[in-house]
């Protein structure tokens, strides 16, 4: 009798998945780097860049990377994420442990006055879940991220190739280059 907690996935389109969600670092930090173009902001809060790498399964779950600036005088706090794309959203951490690498909710995430929340692949990224239609390179996706202060956020994404993504956050790109 087959494991009702077991799935059968293409090994290859897996593989990816992972390698997308658990190599590099992410942090929030101080650093003073001035963004290109500000791609979206509500109140203080801006996604300064961000990275919508197409999933390895079409209709799978999927990996989305930005980077947040606070512009004010006071914290802000990301809450939450969706998407109309998906089922679901939310925020994970990569974690790595006694060798071995995982993921999972984040929780709330601070954002200090003058701070960026660095989202990349390795660290913390946005998951959707189960994506209602095919998703490609080319296509566009809206991201909607919830702050306690500034509100709604909401940002059009277009679509890349896992190989884009660190130019896509350009000097916000994890040490991994």
């Amino acid at each position: 009798m087959r494991n009702p907690l077991s799935f059968r996935f293409p090994a290859a389109p897996l593989v990816m998945l992972l390698a997308a969600c658990s190599s590099g670092d992410a942090v929030s930090d101080r650093d003073a780097v001035e963004p290109a173009a500000i791609l979206a902001s509500a109140g203080d809060i801006s996604v300064v860049a961000a990275a919508a790498p197409a999933p390895p399964i079409e209709t799978g779950p999927m990996a989305v990377y930005v980077v947040l600036a606070n512009a004010g005088t006071v914290p802000d706090t990301l809450t939450g994420v969706s998407s109309p794309a998906a089922t679901g959203g939310s925020v994970h951490a990569t974690r790595n442990a006694d060798g071995m690498s995982g993921m999972g909710p984040a929780g709330p995430l601070a954002i200090e006055p003058g701070e960026h929340l660095r989202m990349g692949p390795g660290g913390l990224h946005i998951m959707l879940d189960d994506l209602v239609t095919p998703v490609a390179p080319g296509d566009s996706i809206l991201v909607e991220l919830e702050l306690t202060r500034a509100g709604r956020l909401s940002v059009t994404l277009p679509v890349v190739t896992y190989g884009d993504v660190l130019d896509r956050l350009g000097a916000f790109a994890p040490d991994s280059r």
